[in-house]
């Protein structure tokens, strides 16, 4: 939007800020006593007066008339050329060159959005059906592309997602607005940043890598990449191998224009996101436009606003622009301006601007356009990688917003305390130079919103922090206080966070790295009616946690990095008065993470009545090795409870009558009793579990249990009892040493209808699936790694199994052939690695009958093949074909018949020489090639001996390196 609007609003700017220069008294000074100079200064500002005329008319006329910015031309050449003249003095004057890109785009975070979203519950839903399919990951990766014309959501969408609950299950989650820089090194780093919360001073990918696959190993992780632009494939795969780092499942959303881009990056099909209807568009229109969100006090506005939105065409960022340009105004005759507007009739020609956003510009107030000018300096979303703001940003006295969050800064510009206007500042970065002390924010009374203060450390005297006075702020409503590191003055600490003394009505806290040993006074304050969330992180030092039981409202609080509580006890609560008689009344998520020396919770009496934590809905405790009791023993509202290497831990789960989703990760000790009949997810074992208490969920019925996850071995657990959960819908196993087969009594198959995916990895003592076979109709897909007793696939599966669509088999010895009848006719996808004795009888398979096979993947170290594939082995529908790891493979067959084949990927086959004499299929539309040097040197581009063969591919690779 930028580039094409402001050109003459720029040169107005710059006139009027030269203008200004001019008359500076060290411009008077230098030019006093000198007639014919001062005589050229008067003809200048008469020029710079005339030109500025001008070009104000010209913003006026551009858009509606072309031919204006013709008819200016010669004027404005006159004008450039005086001015010229002056560039020769630009060190005199106190001008800089500056370099950088006009942004058509601000910059994209995961903040959920302001005002709500519109219009978008069926695409987030529809989004989350996708990462459920069970060919949905490629190597444990699943991507989804959101695509759409600029304007339409796709971040607004991504952010919408991001902040669902579901995604809270994830380990780790990340954020990262790429834009046109895609720098696999940066976006990595920044992943990595953002799911350490801390900075990243690594320059080397390699060792990045290593960190990341330690952080990443065996966990669940979201991530969205959000405005990708890059369509060099290659790319893309470089950034992916970063991702192949051992995480239990990684998830990725990418938001892009670009349909190449999709197509690069998809695991799945791409999701294309539509306008809204006319209904929401106006829904968003009015919370945007009228400042109680409601149109009902102005039926006249309303019609003609309903009448905006049309002319929006369903684009929310058009309907989100004009309802922020008219908030302000209600006069009809302003609206009616808008509705009837010529900017809306205009052919966008070579500009792809939105008619509304040409309009929420045009509408700008003069001393406005120069704001957006002077902004526009700034690169194109200028995410986490700005460093330093403009030197001289405290001239900009008239400023109400500056929103620096997601960036780098290492210290504020000087003067920023000038700024007196500011209504919106969300980061500080205190430093040591008297300029951008701390202090500076004693001048800034109307800030409002949410407000970081970083690097803490950097006040050295606890007077400086008094005089920020942010008791007075009465607008703000969400503080961080952060330290950075390097910070050994507990006492300075303690001190300094002692004055920052917020206001009564502050609804969210955040303190990060604190190094003092105890929270100040101001914490413990009863007064504190509106605080909704509190987050304590890294708080290394403090042996005691903060009495927060008596906040009436608060719903959130964290708990993170405590290293030296020992003990959780009464002080936790409250302070014992009448207020703390029902503690945390309102709580309704608890998290505690990272407390090394943490060995009790001591109980609140009265708890077993449920008088504390009686709307505490998540709980979630990790990484506390020592905590061996005290957990509650009612929590009557929670839904959702999560413990994580608590090894231990030898508690009983509370009573949980609500609890829908149940996470017990490498904590042996825990007891399970009677679990909740509302149970929908459990997930329980871990690296080092013996799983002593899985007796109780293998003995009973759980009717509503849908998602199991068992990970580790159990004495008792050698056939498994499908039949009790008859909501189940998937079943993974791992290292489970004991378990030798699944059971299905007689008569019970029917109550397998909602089975849709199994798993089961590293089990090898795994034999056999229910005698009979599965009767599953609804199973999707099933995958079995390393179990190297398995001798069989369930029985019938060509009739039992009719919607299976995806089959892995990795490491399974003794597998010989697949059941009787073969595999189900709707099989999408099949993947066959290290199976020797199964692939020495492929030509059994029957491959040639499952006309909707589109991938197939085959790794196997078999030292006999030296041809592949037969003629009859694979089917004509084959779009994905895979082969790795032949050692002694030296030419590759037939390809011909393959007609639908549009990827193929070559691997670790070193005599490997040979493609087919005919060549490779006409329909390929990308190929690749690694650790097969022979054939890579007969493959180069345009000088080896099969480069005539493979010429007509759009996209080969040889060694990551893509040569076309």
């Amino acid at each position: 939007m930028a580039g094409a609007l402001v050109g003459g609003a720029f040169l107005s700017a710059f006139l009027q800020v030269a203008f200004d220069r001019v008359a500076s008294r060290e411009v008077l000074d230098y030019l006093k006593g000198r007639k014919l100079i001062d005589g050229l200064l008067q003809k200048l500002k008469m020029e710079l007066m005339s030109a500025d005329v001008v070009l104000i008319d010209a913003e006026e006329k551009q858009i509606t008339n072309p031919a204006v910015k013709k008819r200016i031309q010669s004027e404005l050449e006159k004008v450039l050329n005086t001015l010229e003249s002056i560039t020769k003095r630009k060190d005199v004057l106190c001008l800089k060159e500056v370099v950088g890109r006009v942004p058509s785009r601000p910059l994209t975070t995961s903040c959920p959005e302001e005002y709500g979203v519109f219009g978008r519950d069926n695409d987030k839903e529809a989004i989350f059906e996708k990462f459920q399919l069970d060919d949905a990951s490629v190597d444990g990766i699943c991507v989804v592309p959101i695509v759409g014309m600029g304007g339409v959501g796709k971040t607004t969408l991504a952010r919408f997602i991001y902040n669902d609950k579901r995604v809270d299950n994830f380990d780790h989650k990340a954020w990262v607005c790429v834009s046109e820089n895609f720098d696999s090194f940066m976006i990595a780093k920044t992943i990595f940043e953002r799911v350490t919360l801390s900075a990243c001073d690594i320059q080397n990918m390699d060792l990045l890598q290593i960190r990341i696959r330690e952080k990443f190993r065996e966990k669940k992780i979201f991530l969205i990449l959000d405005d990708v632009w890059n369509e060099n494939y290659g790319d893309w795969v470089e950034l992916l191998k970063v991702f192949r780092c051992g995480a239990q499942e990684i998830k990725i959303i990418v938001t892009t224009r670009s349909k190449k881009v999709a197509s690069n990056v998809c695991t799945i099909p791409t999701f294309l996101l539509k306008q809204l209807s006319n209904d929401e568009c106006w829904s968003l229109f009015e919370k945007h436009a009228f400042k109680n969100g409601n149109a009902d006090e102005f039926p006249v506005l309303e019609e003609i606003g309903r009448q905006i939105v049309q002319k929006c065409k369903g684009l929310p960022l058009a309907a989100k622009a004009l309802g922020g340009l008219l908030r302000s105004e209600q006069d009809p005759r302003e609206w009616t301006k808008i509705l009837k507007s010529d900017i809306w009739d205009l052919p966008e020609g070579n500009i792809s601007i939105l008619p509304a956003l040409r309009l929420s510009y045009h509408y700008l107030p003069s001393h406005l356009k120069r704001c957006f000018v002077y902004c526009s300096i700034l690169p194109k979303d200028y995410c986490e990688f700005l460093t330093e703001l403009p030197a001289n940003m405290g001239r900009l006295v008239n400023l109400r917003q500056l929103d620096i969050s997601g960036t780098n800064l290492k210290e504020m510009p000087l003067q920023i305390g000038k700024l007196r206007n500011l209504h919106k500042l969300t980061t500080f970065v205190v430093s040591k130079h008297s300029g951008s002390s701390i202090k500076e924010l004693r001048e800034l009374q109307h800030l409002s919103g949410s407000l970081s203060i970083l690097n803490l450390q950097n006040v050295l005297h606890d007077k400086d922090a008094m005089e920020v006075n942010l008791k007075d702020k009465q607008d703000l409503s969400e503080l961080v206080f952060e330290w950075g590191h390097g910070n050994d003055n507990s006492e300075n600490e303690r001190n300094v966070l002692e004055q920052l003394h917020p206001h009564e009505k502050l609804k969210c806290l955040t303190i990060k790295n604190y190094g003092g040993t105890r929270f100040p006074n101001w914490l413990e304050d009863c007064s504190f009616s509106n605080m909704a969330s509190i987050q304590l992180a890294n708080c290394k030092y403090c042996f005691l946690l903060p009495p927060l039981g008596h906040l009436p409202v608060l719903k959130r609080l964290s708990i993170k990095g405590f290293h030296a509580v020992s003990h959780v006890g009464r002080e936790f609560y409250g302070d014992g008065s009448s207020s703390a008689t029902n503690p945390f009344r309102s709580l309704e998520k608890l998290k505690f993470k990272d407390m090394p020396e943490w060995q009790e919770w001591f109980l609140f009496e009265g708890e077993n009545e449920g008088g504390v934590f009686s709307t505490l809905q998540e709980l979630r405790i990790s990484k506390c090795p020592k905590l061996s009791r005290g957990l509650p023993n009612h929590l009557p509202s929670l839904t959702n409870l999560k413990i994580k290497e608590c090894q231990q831990l030898a508690a009983s789960l509370p009573r949980t009558p609500a609890l829908y989703d149940l996470q017990l990760i490498d904590c042996d000790k825990v007891l399970l009793k009677e679990l909740s009949p509302k149970l929908v997810s459990l997930s329980i074992g871990g690296p080092a579990t013996t799983l002593k208490s899985i007796e109780e969920i293998t003995s009973h019925y759980y009717s509503s249990l849908e998602a199991l996850i068992i990970k580790g071995s159990c004495d008792s657990l050698w056939s498994f009892p499908l039949e009790f959960y008859t909501k189940l819908k998937s079943f993974f196993v791992s290292k489970s040493e004991n378990l030798e087969s699944l059971s299905v009594s007689d008569g019970s198959h029917q109550d397998l209808t909602s089975l849709t995916f199994l798993h089961f990895s590293d089990c090898p003592n795994f034999v056999s699936f229910a005698s009979g076979g599965l009767c599953a109709p609804n199973l999707t897909g099933i995958s079995i790694c390393n179990c190297k007793k398995l001798k069989s696939l369930p029985e019938g599966m060509h009739t039992l199994l009719p919607s299976l669509v995806y089959l892995s088999l990795s490491d399974c010895q003794e597998l010989e052939s697949f059941p009787e009848g073969g595999l189900p006719s709707n099989l999408v996808s099949l993947q066959i690695v290290n199976c020797h004795k199964l692939f020495s009888r492929r030509m059994e398979w029957g491959l040639q009958a499952l006309h909707s096979l589109k991938k197939f993947r085959v790794h196997i170290s078999f030292e006999e093949l030296e041809s592949f594939p037969e003629k009859a082995l694979l089917p004509p529908t084959l779009t994905d074909l895979t082969i790795s790891y032949f050692p002694n493979l030296k030419s590759l067959n037939e390809f011909q018949h393959l007609t639908s084949l549009q990827h193929l990927y070559i691997a670790i086959c070193d005599k490997l020489q040979y493609l087919p004499k005919e060549g490779l299929p006409a329909s390929l539309s990308s190929l690749c090639l690694s650790g097969c040097p022979l054939l890579e040197k007969r493959c180069q581009r345009e000088k080896g001996e099969d480069w005539p063969k493979i010429a007509h591919i759009p996209m080969i690779k040889i060694e990551d390196e893509v040569i076309t």
